[in-house]
């Protein structure tokens, strides 16, 4: 065998799995402009029920593949209604709803910002005092929001502007 053949490329765990994550945020970054254009197609609050249905359909066919389905415990129900419910239904819900009354880009935006909100509460409502790691983040962060999601250069005067921007931030 010759110097010259060329020789596969291996990929390193490190390497795929930051490949595979790349992918994840780019589709995932994607989905949000996907879903303001599926809106001129159909009703945003239909279009989140189909996606849902969808995926556990595919999800129940996978389980099923596996021969991993199976009932949950009678206790679980409670904790999964409330998850259901609360934490994917109505988070999905004033989000596509938002999603009419503003940007997809400031939509996804708002939408994540639990974290802050979630320090701030801790601390006011708490008395959980953020280290200065995390106050540092947390101006940084709200500073970034500031200036991307800009009260200054906001429509007020569109309608539902202001409503829309409420519901995303409402959706933890």
């Amino acid at each position: 065998m010759s110097s010259s053949m060329v020789q596969p490329v291996r990929i390193s765990a490190t390497n795929e799995t930051n490949f595979w994550l790349g992918v994840m945020v780019v589709l995932w970054g994607l989905s949000w402009p996907a879903m303001k254009i599926a809106f001129g197609l159909m009703d945003p609050l239909w279009m989140a029920t189909l996606r849902f249905a969808t995926a556990g359909f595919c999800l129940f066919l996978f389980l099923g593949w596996r021969r991993e389905l199976k009932m949950p415990k009678r206790g679980d129900w409670a904790i999964l209604a409330s998850i259901g419910g609360l934490q994917m239904m109505a988070f999905t819900a004033l989000g596509v709803t938002a999603m009419q009354y503003t940007d997809a880009s400031h939509a996804a935006l708002l939408a994540y910002t639990t974290p802050l909100w979630g320090l701030l509460a801790g601390w006011l409502l708490f008395g959980d005092r953020p280290t200065s790691t995390q106050l540092i983040a947390l101006c940084v962060g709200l500073c970034g929001i500031g200036l991307i999601c800009s009260p200054l250069e906001m429509d007020w005067n569109r309608p539902g502007a202001v409503l829309g921007a409420a519901m995303l931030l409402l959706r933890r």
